[in-house]
């Protein structure tokens, strides 16, 4: 209780001698004249930092304000500083600024037609480097000698000659190199799509290999006849499975692997022309195209592999039962009995017609190939190796090709074991149909 009575009464002691000392200093203040340096602050920093008023006192050495003498303190006063943009003064003393350099625009360029896309082009870029990541850049892997390098000429450094940059030509049209990669990429995932469909799903193999004829001059009524079903008109039926056959290839996928081949030969043929003596400018494969264009031809030899297997399936189900779905053709007028080993034989045939051109034109060696004796081109002997692997550098990425798949086989190359192991899968297939 002490305290607490004690408490309120120093601290009015306390106010009651601030009070006193601000009197005494306030008389002291009347009786001082008037001040009259204008260059100072008129507070000094310690009044300032306790917002007191800050008499000086005349004739101090240090000019300090009463409240420091009798405190005995320092008494600091600082210097205006004056925020905010610098007086004319010194605005006036800056250097001037240097007069900007007329330029003058260049009123004959054309922004519209400008090829902002060519402006992104890499600088000094071969065409060498793959393009996917998934594709693997073999010379840095090949031994020395063996990367493929074409006519090993130094990659031409773009300049403002360069046709790319052609205010004529159009900005979206890529450069032959590109594009054939382009092509190749989309032919490979539509073939890798192709194979994932057909190992997937089970096609109707009725439909698939049906056998039907079609004369080119006589109308398919007197050209096909076939085994009446009930209900069903023979011509109806023959001429409507060839014609669906033939303008609708994504239900059929016999028909779809045959577009998707003829479509890989003739990318092909723009790298590698049939004519191989006319001295026509081609455009050297690279690498990557040479990787892709491989992988395409194994997934051909895939689906043609999982059809062929298919059909094998079906033929040893009902090899006991006859097959009265067979067309009859006829020879002058008279019915011809068919062989039951038609259908194989017109389905080798058919992979016969699709894969060996497109193993010529690719020039790959005989353990590569699914076709024997490929016929060669035009002006080429049959102990040179033509196509696009027959030069030096695609020999040797065959070479590696096969020594990779000979060391991960153990020497022992069948199904099952890469590259090789499919060929020779579809090699077997083959055969077994040929013997049924």
């Amino acid at each position: 209780m002490q305290l607490g009575v004690f408490r309120p009464f120093r601290q009015v002691c306390k106010a009651a001698a601030a009070a006193a000392e601000e009197v005494a200093v306030m008389a002291d203040y009347t009786q001082l004249p008037p001040r009259t340096s204008a260059g100072k602050r008129s507070a000094c920093d310690r009044c300032r930092t306790q917002k007191l008023g800050c008499m000086r006192v005349p004739g101090h050495p240090g000019d300090a304000c009463l409240r420091c003498v009798r405190s005995q303190a320092e008494c600091v006063t600082s210097s205006s500083r004056r925020p905010g943009r610098p007086v004319r003064a010194a605005a006036a003393s800056s250097p001037a600024a240097l007069p900007s350099p007329d330029v003058e625009a260049d009123v004959d360029v054309d922004v519209d037609n400008f090829p902002i896309a060519a402006l992104d082009i890499p600088y000094n870029i071969p065409y060498d480097l793959p393009y996917d990541s998934s594709l693997v850049f073999l010379p840095d892997y090949l031994p020395d000698g063996l990367a493929y390098s074409g006519d090993r000429s130094p990659t031409p450094i773009l300049d403002h000659h360069s046709p790319l940059l052609d205010h004529r030509s159009t900005p979206s049209t890529p450069s032959p190199p590109h594009k054939h990669h382009q092509r190749f990429l989309r032919l490979h995932q539509t073939l890798s799509h192709e194979l994932a469909l057909v190992q997937s799903t089970q096609c109707d193999l009725a439909e698939v290999f049906r056998v039907t004829c079609v004369h080119p001059d006589i109308p398919p009524r007197s050209g096909l006849k076939t085994a009446p079903e009930p209900h069903t008109d023979t011509t109806h039926r023959a001429s409507t499975s060839t014609s669906a056959s033939l303008s609708s290839p994504k239900s059929n996928p016999l028909a779809t692997v045959t577009t998707h081949a003829a479509e890989f030969l003739s990318l092909l043929h723009t790298l590698h022309p049939l004519d191989t003596t006319a001295a026509t400018t081609t455009t050297t494969p690279t690498t990557p195209d040479l990787l892709t264009a491989l992988s395409c031809y194994i997934l051909l030899v895939s689906i043609y592999d999982a059809l062929l297997a298919q059909f094998l399936a079906a033929a040893a189900t009902h090899a006991a039962a006859p097959d009265t779905a067979a067309p009859v053709l006829a020879l002058g007028g008279l019915p011809v009995p068919l062989a039951p080993t038609l259908p194989a034989n017109l389905l080798i045939s058919l992979l016969n017609s699709q894969l060996q051109p497109i193993e010529t034109c690719l020039g790959l060696p005989e353990v590569l190939r699914v076709c024997e004796g490929g016929r060669s081109p035009p002006g080429v002997g049959p102990g040179h190796n033509a196509g696009l692997f027959g030069r030096p550098g695609g020999q040797a990425l065959c070479m590696a090709l096969v020594q990779v798949e000979g060391e991960r086989a153990g020497g022992h190359i069948g199904v099952g074991s890469g590259v090789m192991g499919v060929v020779a899968a579809l090699r077997e297939k083959r055969r077994r149909a040929l013997g049924l």
